[in-house]
């Protein structure tokens, strides 16, 4: 069971959410837009990680969706991403980013990638229903580093009755 969401914690319906989204693209258009992408928890985590671990070669990023990752790495440093096309956002036009439209097929095509340096699982553990195999084909992908974050905010506050 999950814990109880605090008192302090002011319920948001679906509508409010619509409506100061709405608001926020009607007032700061594109630039609202660009805010929430450098925002995007996996594009401050690369920021960070990449300047805490310097001498990037390679990441290979698990649920990449966007590859918004792609544009918080140093020159020089190469990108490969898969993700199941859910389209969560749109679709980039990347060669080194793969969708996969069969979930059931994102271990063996994993299983078939070459080794990288760094291996990003940002907010995706929590979406599959073997998250430990997933982990583990990560393990043997990455010839430094995993990096993981969990949970997914949106996911989290759903599964807490909160969004």
């Amino acid at each position: 069971m999950l814990p109880a969401v605090p008192a302090s914690w002011e319920a948001i319906s679906a509508e409010k959410i619509d409506e100061r989204w709405e608001n926020e693209i009607e007032n700061y258009g594109s630039q609202f837009i660009e805010k929430l992408q450098t925002q995007r928890s996996s594009a401050m985590l690369t920021h960070w990680l990449v300047s805490r671990y310097p001498g990037c070669q390679d990441i290979f990023d698990v649920g990449c969706d966007d590859g918004i990752v792609k544009t918080r790495l140093p020159a020089g440093c190469a990108y490969r991403g898969i993700d199941i096309g859910a389209d969560i956002y749109s679709r980039a036009p990347d060669k080194g980013i793969q969708y996969i439209e069969n979930a059931e097929a994102i271990e063996s095509e994993l299983r078939d990638y070459q080794p990288a340096q760094m291996v990003f699982l940002f907010d995706v553990l929590e979406h599959t229903a073997s998250f430990v195999n997933l982990f583990e084909i990560a393990l043997d992908l990455a010839t430094e580093r995993v990096f993981v974050s969990l949970p997914n905010e949106t996911n989290l506050r759903v599964a807490m009755g909160i969004f």
